[in-house]
């Protein structure tokens, strides 16, 4: 599956001010359902659902994830890493779990999971909010941090344009800024803020929780990958 990357261009401006509601509103589905609404197809999706915990509440869920996915344990000067993975690979919704255990005892633990796929429809739809409401049931808290992240693409139907526009307008985005990425011309960053959606970060007084990416694939056909930028790297 091709990796989702969202791109670093908050930087030098960000004040790392993010607010959660106790409320969970889920975005993946709210971005999915406009795709689909476009006729546009879903290339790929992720969730990244990631909380800090003590070293011994790690533990205690390393030695329970153990008992269903295949384990790999690394271990470097910083920290000791437990990577598992699903052994069956066999369903349209892959999850995978990552522990870290720093050495430095004055910084906690942190669990990652990690859901994805690549296509999406009611059934697919289905399955992920079984998958991801058992998982944070049974291994994170209320304090636990979720970054959605999908990708879709032009077809010959939609434009780049329209899309946009029905997107931001179903989704009330407003404080809408550009920008181009310093490093790839034909990529084009923009973001903003739906209050729609409980989670949302700060940029310069103003809230941010939308950010889409566009880039030109060829010289007719463009892709989006659009998520929260909360979480602003290589997934």
């Amino acid at each position: 599956m091709r990796k989702i990357v969202l791109i670093s261009v908050f930087i030098l401006c960000i004040t790392n001010n993010v607010v959660a509601q106790e409320s969970y509103q889920d975005e993946l589905i709210d971005i999915a359902t406009i795709v689909l609404e476009n006729d546009m197809s879903v290339d790929s999706w992720q969730v990244i659902i990631k909380e800090k915990m003590n070293k011994d509440q790690i533990g205690l869920l390393v030695d329970e994830l153990k008992d269903s996915y295949l384990v790999t344990r690394t271990e470097d000067e910083n920290s000791i890493k437990y990577s598992f993975e699903d052994v069956h690979k066999n369903g349209v919704v892959y999850e995978r779990f990552n522990a870290i255990l720093p050495k430095n005892t004055s910084h906690n633990a942190e669990l990652i999971a990690v859901l994805e796929g690549d296509s999406w429809n009611s059934k697919i739809e289905d399955n992920y909010q079984e998958k991801i409401n058992w998982i944070q049931k049974q291994y994170f808290t209320k304090s636990a941090q979720i970054y959605p992240c999908l990708t879709t693409s032009d077809n010959a139907i939609i434009n780049s344009d329209y899309f946009l526009s029905n997107f931001t307008e179903k989704m009330d985005v407003k404080h809408i800024q550009e920008q181009t990425d310093t490093e790839l011309a034909d990529r084009k960053i923009i973001y903003g803020y739906t209050s729609q959606w409980g989670r949302k970060m700060t940029i310069v007084d103003k809230p941010v929780n939308v950010q889409i990416v566009v880039e030109n694939m060829d010289e007719h056909n463009k892709s989006y990958t659009i998520g929260t930028p909360i979480l602003i790297n290589e997934y």
